[in-house]
């Protein structure tokens, strides 16, 4: 797989605007990618009182959250018409987001979305007894939010329950935990199932084959923690 890092955010504060993330999305669509990763995330109140980053209150009106939402969306269809298949992090706020119709997570809760959830280890290998399923104390989760979920990691045991992940500085690599772990786990198994399919494959048809390959470890249904279960790299390849 070739990755192309399309910048969207300030190298300084980690945050951007809407608009710089829809034309990001639209630029790897019409540069040929066929997987688009965000971890990132915004909670929006659609009533418009909302708070910056600096934890300030303010109100904006209403009709302006949802042209917001709208804008985002179109972003994401064109890319899913272009045969991009979109996945995001839930977000890393430990909330039930079922029965919030007040709120709107972007771009989590949006059409032609992958929403991923996060997993964290309980025990360790190879105790019999270890369990890698247990929902990450952070991950925001719900039946209407998350579609499958993927290793995030968690604070537990300083490290060594975090996913080694890339980071910024002299060192390029460290650990970290947050849905922002576990969306990129998803993003490399839809590669490799594009990759076995030819290269070229409907959205649709690579997140059907993620959730029916995902070990469904809490249930058999639309789980509450991990949606359609949990991702399962060598399934997704071999069934």
């Amino acid at each position: 797989a070739e990755l192309v890092a399309v910048k969207v955010l300030s190298e300084y504060s980690g945050s951007g605007p809407f608009s710089s993330i829809n034309a990001g999305i639209v630029y790897a669509a019409n540069n040929g990618a066929d997987v688009i990763n965000m971890s990132l995330g915004a909670t929006l109140d659609k009533s418009g009182k909302l708070i910056d980053a600096d934890g300030v209150p303010y109100h904006i009106p209403a009709k302006y959250i949802m042209e917001i939402v709208l804008a985002q969306q179109r972003a994401i269809d064109y890319a899913n018409s272009k045969g991009v298949t979109v996945i995001a992090s839930a977000g890393n706020d430990g909330v039930n987001y079922d029965g919030n119709t007040s709120f709107v997570k972007l771009p989590g809760s949006l059409n032609n979305v992958i929403t991923v959830s996060a997993t964290a280890p309980e025990g360790w290998y190879p105790n019999p007894n270890a369990n890698f399923d247990v929902p990450a104390s952070y991950t925001t989760y719900g039946r209407s939010l998350v579609d499958v979920a993927a290793p995030g990691g968690d604070f537990d045991v300083a490290q060594f329950d975090m996913i080694y992940s890339v980071a910024s500085g002299p060192n390029a690599f460290n650990f970290n935990a947050g849905t922002s772990m576990a969306a990129p786990h998803v993003s490399g198994v839809a590669a490799l199932i594009i990759a076995k399919n030819g290269g070229s494959m409907d959205p649709k048809e690579v997140k059907r084959q993620i959730e029916n390959t995902s070990d469904k470890v809490d249930g058999n249904g639309q789980s509450l923690f991990f949606g359609k279960g949990r991702v399962n790299a060598l399934r997704a390849v071999t069934e």
